[in-house]
């Protein structure tokens, strides 16, 4: 497979511009990739850690007669 260099994919301004996007500081080619991936890493972390992620709205939740079938199918033994 021949590897084509970033640079020669996309011009200077689009490679400044994809840099800003991500907040990272221009490295080359397989610098910029990094920085956005460590950046929008980071921003996963950050977020879980404050328990910005998941929210509700990115959350599946069950109805209630999935809920009541499953503790019925699967009682749970009650703390003393």
């Amino acid at each position: 497979m021949k590897s084509i260099r970033l640079k020669s994919m996309f011009s200077t301004k689009k490679r400044i511009a994809a840099v800003a996007l991500s907040g990272a500081v221009i490295l080359g080619g397989a610098g910029i990739a990094a920085a956005f991936f460590t950046s929008a890493l980071t921003q996963y972390r950050d977020d879980v850690a404050a328990h910005r992620f998941p929210s509700d709205a990115e959350s599946y939740h069950l109805s209630r007669e999935v809920q009541s079938a499953d503790a019925a199918a699967h009682p749970r033994a009650r703390k003393a």
